[in-house]
């Protein structure tokens, strides 16, 4: 339904283009706007055929969390089997280093034995070295004292004494 704009715009244009070149220009303004404007019907096929590739999409990407979160359960079992396998291996392992601390232990409880045993034999060795050299100094200390002439005199003015 034209309006007074209308009636102004076409008078305007006749005025400018002519009757036949506004008539053409009104004509395919006219044929334009019917092959390109959506009616009621349209908007409401498109709404329909929108709902629908919703829906499939929905159902889509249902599907697909659906194999997402399968692919998930499976990916967790797996790591748990993993878990559980490392976990056997690191007792295994802790097993062994206990057997292991426990043998150093046991050397090192021998060696120290071994250890006190040789300073207890090197100390009596010590000692027998130390009577030793005592009695050998001794020994030159009274050699030393015996060869002095005047001490020789002194012991037999002792030994005089005592008689």
């Amino acid at each position: 339904m034209p309006n007074a704009h209308t009636f102004e715009a076409y008078r305007l244009l006749r005025e400018k283009l002519g009757d036949e070149a506004t008539a053409a220009l009104l004509q395919y303004i006219q044929e334009v706007t019917q092959t390109h404007v959506a009616t009621k019907e349209d908007i409401y096929k498109l709404r329909e055929e929108t709902k629908e590739e919703l829906y499939k999409l929905r159902d889509e990407l249902k599907g697909d969390i659906a194999t997402v979160r399968a692919e998930m359960y499976q990916i967790r079992d797996e790591l748990k089997g993993d878990i559980a396998t490392v976990r056997a291996e690191v007792y295994q392992i802790r097993d062994e280093l206990k057997g292991d601390i426990a043998a150093v232990r046991a050397e090192m409880y021998q060696i120290r034995d071994e250890l006190k045993r040789d300073i207890a034999q090197i100390r009596e060795e010590m000692r027998s070295e130390l009577f030793r050299v005592k009695a050998i100094l001794y020994v030159v200390i009274a050699l030393v004292i015996l060869s002095n002439p005047k001490v020789i005199d002194t012991l037999g003015r002792i030994v005089d004494f005592l008689k």
